[in-house]
């Protein structure tokens, strides 16, 4: 076994409870903004981002497509939100999960699992991940500023209760997202399943330790 390797306990993962969407025949309520999300990703969840456009967007969200543009001047936008409200989503349920781990390196590396063993199927990510457009989905996960900042409050909280010294929260979301997105997009062949949990582990603990 490497030289920091996972050794403790591998906690179980729980069935995560996601947001559900309504169906078309019943457009959401509430403000313009938070209808247009929901509508956003439930047409994502059944068109696919590619054949989605503001059209049906404000079609699901019973608004005009003048009410779309005012608040999201393009697709782009309007799916930059839907990713990081998803994928905040989908990180509060991952702490929650996993928050009978009480040592900061394990946590890491069972998150880094967690992500790449459920992102890709989970109802909150699925669409996200369909290889039709590769770069598209680099840009939504790698490149946003708010999904970089609102990751790191997550985390420092996590670390707060587990971690010792002084780690920077931007730069282990950015080595997070990077991990994760990549064996999201390009699973290795090679290592899968408790491998794959080894190599992490030697990767990883041992840079978190200092």
């Amino acid at each position: 076994m490497h030289e920091g390797a996972f050794t403790g306990t591998i906690y179980p993962m729980t069935e995560s409870t996601f947001t559900t969407y309504p169906p078309a025949t019943q457009p959401p309520t509430g403000n313009a903004k938070a209808r247009l999300l929901i509508a956003a990703t439930h047409c994502y969840e059944r068109r696919g981002i590619a054949k989605t456009t503001m059209e049906d967007i404000a079609q699901q969200a019973n608004l005009t497509r003048r009410t779309v543009y005012r608040h999201y001047p393009s697709h782009k936008e309007i799916l930059r939100a839907v990713v990081v409200e998803q994928s905040l989503q989908f990180l509060t349920q991952m702490h929650r999960d996993l928050a009978a781990i009480t040592d900061f390196g394990d946590y890491f590396v069972e998150a880094l699992m967690y992500t790449i063993k459920r992102g890709s199927s989970a109802p909150t990510h699925a669409f996200l991940f369909d290889f039709t457009d590769l770069p598209l989905v680099h840009e939504m996960f790698l490149a946003s500023e708010a999904l970089l900042e609102q990751g790191a409050q997550l985390w420092q909280v996590v670390y707060n209760s587990r971690g010792n010294g002084d780690l920077d929260m931007n730069m282990l979301t950015e080595w997070y997202n990077r991990i994760t997105v990549s064996y999201l997009t390009i699973p290795s062949p090679h290592y899968q399943d408790d491998k794959l949990r080894e190599l992490l582990a030697a990767l990883v603990k041992p840079v978190l330790k200092h």
